[in-house]
This record gives C-alpha cells, sequence and structure tokens, in this order.
C-alpha cells in the first residue's frame, strides 16, 4: 500500500491517540502526535502535517478550542485542515451542538467522542481531498504587511502647518481620500476628504490660508503590520472609519484603506471561485 499524507494527532488520551493512529496507518496515513495543544502547535509548525486531529479537552477543557483559534494566524498552517473531535457537549452537559464557525471555533470539521470510525475514515479522506481549495474563512486572514507589500505605494504626507488647499492638490492629484500629518518625524494626525469638508467648508473658512492642524483628526486609530485584514475591516467598521495608519513600532510605514480591503476581498474571491472550478473540472 502506498503511504498516504501525513496525519497530526493532538490528543492527551493515550488510548485513544494509540487507537486513531492504528485506525489512520491502517488505510495508509502516516501518523504523528502530540499530547498537548503547545506542542501540537509547534509540531504542526515544524512538520506541516497535511491535516490536524485535535482534541478539545487537554490541560483545561478548552485548550483545543484556543489551538484552534491561533492556527489562523500562522501563514504556513492556513491551508490544513483541522478536525476537532471532542467530548466537551457531553461532559459540560451543553443542550446544543457544537459547530464550525470563522472566529469563534474556526476548524474544518467536528466530531463527538466515542467516534465512528468508519464515519471518521471518510471525514478525514474528505477534509484532505478538499483542502486545495481555498477556505472562504480564512482567504481574507492576511497580515497588513502583506497588504501593504502588495499594493502600489500611496503614502502622502503632510505638515501641520500646511494649508488645506495643500493637502486638497494631493489628494485630487493621487485620488486618495486622505493626507497623513507629519511632525518632527512622528504621525499626529490624519486630513481626509470628511474632514475637509466638515471642518472647513462647512464653518466657511477659507481653504488656501487655513492650516492643516486646525482640521486635522489627531484621535488616531492605527494598526500594525502584523494585524490582519479581517482585524482592518473589524475596526472600519466599528469605529466607522475608512483609513487606518499603519505604524511598526513608532515608524509609519504605510495606511490601509477601506479601497484596499474591497480591492483585497474581490482578488480573493475571484481566486476562491477559480480554485473550485479547476478542483470541479479535474475532479
Amino acid at each position: 500500500m502506498t503511504m498516504k499524507e501525513r496525519i497530526l494527532i493532538v490528543d492527551d488520551d493515550v488510548d485513544f491517540v494509540q487507537s486513531t493512529s492504528d485506525l489512520l496507518e491502517a488505510h495508509g496515513y502516516r501518523i504523528i502526535s502530540a499530547n498537548d495543544g503547545e506542542s501540537g502547535l509547534e509540531m504542526a509548525r515544524r512538520e506541516r502535517p497535511d491535516l490536524m486531529v485535535l482534541d478539545v479537552m487537554m490541560a483545561t477543557k478548552t485548550e483545543g478550542f484556543e489551538v484552534a483559534r491561533r492556527i489562523p494566524q500562522c501563514p504556513e498552517l492556513r491551508s490544513m485542515p483541522i478536525l476537532l473531535v471532542t467530548g466537551v457537549r457531553s461532559e459540560m452537559k451543553l443542550g446544543f451542538r457544537l459547530e464550525p464557525n470563522e472566529t469563534w471555533l474556526p476548524v474544518s470539521r467536528i466530531m463527538e467522542k466515542p467516534i465512528d470510525p468508519a464515519g471518521f475514515v471518510a471525514s478525514v479522506g474528505e477534509l484532505l481531498r478538499n483542502r486545495n481549495v481555498v477556505d472562504p474563512r480564512h482567504s481574507i486572514d492576511r497580515t497588513v504587511r502583506v497588504l501593504l507589500a502588495e499594493k502600489a505605494p500611496d503614502l502622502r504626507t503632510v505638515g501641520p502647518d500646511d494649508t488645506v488647499f495643500q493637502a486638497v492638490l494631493l489628494m485630487e492629484k493621487y485620488r486618495i481620500g486622505s493626507v497623513l500629518v507629519m511632525e518632527g518625524g512622528k504621525l499626529v494626525g490624519i486630513c481626509t476628504e470628511r474632514d475637509c469638508v466638515r471642518r472647513l467648508i462647512l464653518h466657511d473658512r477659507p481653504i488656501k490660508t487655513t492650516r492643516i492642524r486646525e482640521v486635522m483628526t489627531t484621535q488616531l486609530v492605527c494598526v500594525n503590520p502584523d494585524d490582519t485584514v479581517t482585524d482592518c475591516m473589524s475596526i472600519m467598521t466599528h469605529q466607522r472609519i475608512r483609513h487606518l495608519p499603519v505604524l511598526d513600532g513608532d515608524r509609519l510605514v504605510g495606511i490601509v484603506s477601506i479601497g484596499d480591503i474591497i480591492r483585497w476581498m474581490l482578488a480573493q474571491k475571484n481566486a476562491m471561485i477559480e480554485q473550485m472550478e479547476t478542483y470541479i473540472t479535474t475532479g
């Protein structure tokens, strides 16, 4: 029998690991294992398994949940399916089923213990066959660092004593909706089209003599390069803003706009459609 894909089992139940390993090896899979969440996550990063079988209740009753939520933060593991096996519902006497959820429980499938061997093997095979199809739960969960690297440079800055007219000229020239305000090498504010309308035009201030410091927004909401596109979407939605300066420590490294997010989402949607079409046509 030819050896199939490699599966990582993360569970502190020695008997379960042994019996599950025997079952999967009988079907040609290669098995590696870890007995706690932290070592399982480290082994996944190092060994890059094709699939993870993850228990929930290990050192704590929710350890598997915590591991599952950390995996999408690892770019090298985002295409790895996670089959969550758990007895937590019966153990905690929960009156509802556990289902995958893109934020609370980002796993591929959930099976309750004791597992049905035939159903378990069938689920493993299905998840492995589909692992190269883009997962819509993770398709937008890239870091800001990656987003900045793939977009055209559009970091335009002004000083607080420049005029609003100068800022508007920059926005018009580069077809952007905001400029960042720098003073002494530090970010001190942002001037957006909305600022110009609300604080200049509505108050009948002269555009050519009003200084940017008079209209700029100083209560800044920023992100860092390791935040995700999902984080940016959430911040923009809840804060009702369209531009997020990106700071690496105290250093300004870029800006993310709502337009960047939308373009990214459309690109990921198109990529997902193409991969699904390829998967369907090639079998």
